[in-house]
């Protein structure tokens, strides 16, 4: 078991979407509690995408998905980085919002 912030990981497999681990950042952590959402959830989320309703601009290297959770579409942003605790290439959650 790891800790993340305040969310415990059993199992870190579970945290992968194409194939690459995904990790979330304090700012997208902060969003989660926010909005009653967990780590397994926004997971669940990335496998389940809608059309996002407006398209935003962000930086090149990022990625937007829209997802319906508890009758609404949230915003997940999230860009490639090395993460250098689990030694490779992974995904990380920037940002978590309403669409």
């Amino acid at each position: 078991m790891q800790p993340l912030g305040n969310i415990t990981a059993y199992d870190p497999n579970d945290f992968r979407w194409r194939d690459r681990f995904v990790q979330f950042t304090n700012h997208a952590k902060l969003h989660l509690e926010e909005f009653g959402l967990d780590v397994h959830e926004i997971i669940d989320m990335l496998h389940d995408p809608v059309d996002c309703p407006k398209k935003r601009k962000f930086h090149r290297t990022d990625i937007e998905i829209c997802s319906r959770k508890n009758r609404r579409i949230f915003r997940i942003i999230l860009s490639k980085d090395d993460c250098y605790n689990v030694g490779e290439c992974c995904w990380v959650v920037r940002n978590v919002k309403p669409a």
